[in-house]
């Protein structure tokens, strides 16, 4: 493992495979940004490991799930959401 800046990679040899991120059980809506900007994660007790993909930056993000199709047919009711907290 190999933790930078505050998020965790886990690495098989030099190269990073997976990284760990916080899973917020919150089922997320069209307002969830709002919810997401207002509060302080510090206290997550659940995590998740993805794939990690070289050149994405990791910090401010979170995984989420989604539910009604307010947000169809782009994200479906049900998926998993892997989102990250960005300047307007």
């Amino acid at each position: 493992k190999e933790t930078v800046k505050g998020v965790t990679y886990l690495k098989m040899g030099d190269k990073r495979v997976l990284v760990e991120l916080p899973y917020i059980r919150m089922i997320a809506t069209a307002s969830i940004l709002d919810v997401y900007n207002d509060s302080n994660w510090t206290d997550i007790q659940e995590v998740m490991w993805i794939p990690y993909v070289d050149g994405v930056q990791y910090k401010d993000t979170i995984i989420t799930d989604s539910n009604g199709d307010s947000m169809e047919p782009t994200i479906k009711s049900g998926s998993i959401i892997v989102a990250q907290k960005v300047d307007p």
